[in-house]
This record gives structure tokens, C-alpha cells and sequence, in this order.
């Protein structure tokens, strides 16, 4: 019996290492693929600065310089609109995330259960119980971001955007920076968010 519990011990043990050293190995990743992109898209920045100049200069049809301009709007629009978050206002976040995006990358942002959050809500305090929410109090801003491009074709940009935002809640108020990887391809007449992926180290 005694040699049973060791064993089971040292099993214990042996797993609960390789768990510890397995999320390690994962933050550690994540933490790496950040300062990677960081430095791709840095590069990327300096490329698209010699790029502008060079459409500044006249080499470059007008209309590469909308094209341009139509791009950065929809992509500083979706890293603005991302993390801003309040239950009784995301019906509008994804009318307005709609306008920018793949249907599928509103629904995943703003699923139906923080609809029907927001329509609890003002259906009275006393539906608070029922929300989908852990903290129907919470709400988070947007403050600032830096936004890096690639160009990949008229009709496909990527992007990497480091974004800064406030949250507030029942605990307290924290500042958080939050890292947006996305792609921006024209669907028809729309330019249209088609993909995005986030690294969170807070």
C-alpha cells in the first residue's frame, strides 16, 4: 500500500511538472510570435513609408492613394471598435462591426448571448441574475494604437495593431494592451475585416 501511494505521488508529481512546464512553454511561445510580428511589421511600417512617399511623388496612380486611404480607414474603424465593450450598448458595436466585417467576425466579437445580456438589462435589475455576463458592471474604452500594414495586393492588405484600452468594473479600473492581428480583403464594393487572431499578455 505504501509503494502504491508513492508511485501515485511521484505520477502526481510528475504530471503536475510537465503541466507547469507545458504553459510556460506556451506563454513563453506567445510571448516570442509577439516580438516577431512587432518586428515584421516594423519593417513592414518602414517599407509602406517609402511606398507613400513614392505615390506622393506622382509615380503612382490617384487612385492607389484612395485605395490606400479606404484601407487604413476600415482598419483603424475595426481597432478602435474592438475593444470597446459595454453590455447595454454591444447591439450597436455589431451594427457598426457589421459595416466592416465578415458576418462571422461580428458574431464571434459580439455574440448573440451578449445580446440578449443587453436586452436583460432593460428589461429590469431584476434579470441581472440571468446574464450571460460575469460582471454585467464591466466596460472597457479604447485609448490609443499603433498600427503596422503589409500590402499584399490591391485587393488584400494585413495587419498588426498594438492597442491600448481602459477597462472599468465592480473590481476596480486597469489599463490593458492587447495585440491585433487582422486582414483586410475587398469583397465587391466593400472593404471587409475577413480574419483576425489576438495575443493577450495581461
Amino acid at each position: 500500500t505504501i509503494l502504491i501511494l508513492i508511485f501515485i505521488l511521484l505520477v502526481g508529481g510528475l504530471l503536475l511538472s510537465r503541466n507547469n512546464t507545458s504553459l510556460k512553454d506556451e506563454v513563453t511561445s506567445q510571448k516570442n510570435e509577439i516580438s516577431a510580428l512587432e518586428s515584421i511589421n516594423k519593417t513592414n511600417s518602414v517599407e509602406n513609408g517609402k511606398l507613400n512617399e513614392t505615390i506622393k511623388n506622382g509615380t503612382n496612380d490617384k487612385n492607389e492613394i484612395e485605395i490606400e486611404k479606404n484601407y487604413q480607414k476600415t482598419a483603424e474603424e475595426f481597432v478602435k471598435l474592438y475593444p470597446i465593450y459595454d453590455v447595454s450598448k454591444v447591439k450597436d458595436k455589431k451594427e457598426k462591426l457589421l459595416k466592416i466585417t465578415k458576418p462571422e467576425i461580428a458574431d464571434s466579437i459580439v455574440p448573440e448571448d451578449m445580446i440578449k445580456d443587453s436586452e436583460l438589462l432593460t428589461e429590469g435589475s431584476e434579470k441581472v441574475n440571468e446574464l450571460y455576463s460575469t460582471d454585467p458592471t464591466f466596460k472597457s474604452f479604447y485609448d490609443t494604437s499603433t498600427i503596422y500594414k503589409e500590402y499584399v495586393s490591391p485587393e488584400k492588405y494585413k495587419y498588426f495593431a498594438i492597442v491600448n484600452y481602459f477597462s472599468t468594473s465592480s473590481m476596480g479600473d486597469n489599463e490593458n494592451t492587447t495585440y491585433l492581428q487582422f486582414e483586410i480583403e475587398k469583397d465587391k464594393d466593400q472593404l471587409l475585416v475577413t480574419n483576425y487572431k489576438i495575443y493577450n499578455m495581461n
